[in-house]
This record gives structure tokens, sequence and C-alpha cells, in this order.
């Protein structure tokens, strides 16, 4: 377990799989969170509080950006990327499936692509 990305070239690869943390990942766990919750008020708000989170992390580490990856340790420091776009994204989707409500027009819309 390396948590912090910093270093030569091998002590970073060695953390990058090892003990960093990916920003993208974090909205599947949202959205399966507030999903097998049944979208409740409590699941929504602990979503929320995740995304005022990010939201911090938006205005103060990365201007307008989401880090790729994080330090596994707290204070969790941004590295690598500094705006990448499918953590970006992925704050995007949750907020608009979890926050705003949209999940059931989200899921009609899958579901007729697929028929």
């Amino acid at each position: 377990y390396n948590p912090i990305y910093i270093g030569e070239l091998l002590d970073r690869d060695m953390a990058y799989h090892q003990g960093t943390t990916w920003s993208f990942p974090l909205g599947a766990f949202m959205s399966a969170y507030c999903k097998v919750n049944n979208y409740s008020e409590d699941s929504v708000e602990f979503v929320d509080e995740l995304l005022k989170d990010m939201e911090n992390h938006i205005k103060d580490d990365c201007l307008g950006g989401i880090a790729d990856i994080l330090d596994g340790d707290s204070p969790h420091t941004p590295r690598g990327c500094y705006s990448q776009a499918w953590g970006v994204g992925e704050m995007l989707r949750v907020y608009y499936e979890c926050i705003l409500g949209k999940q059931k027009v989200l899921d009609k819309a899958h579901n007729n692509l697929f028929k």
C-alpha cells in the first residue's frame, strides 16, 4: 500500500494502482447507494453530502475540475491530471440522477434503446 502519489516515476507507478483513489468510480458508488436504498431521503442526503465534498474539491483544489486521482490517505490531496473529464462527468450524472430525481427518466430512455 502506497497512499501518496509523489516522487520518481517508479514511486508514482507503485502508488497509482496500489494506494491512490480514482475519482470516477465514486459516481458508480453514489448511484448504487441511492438505488439500493430506493432513493430514500437519507440516501439522497448522504450522496448530497458527498457531492458537497466534491464541490469543495472543485472550488479549492482543481479550480473547476476534478482530479483523476487523489492520495489514498487523508487529506486526499489531488494528483495526476487535475481536470479529468470522466470524474467531472460522473459527478454531473450523479447530481442529475440522485439529487434532481431524474433516474426514472434515464431508466425509461435506457429501456427504450434496448427493446
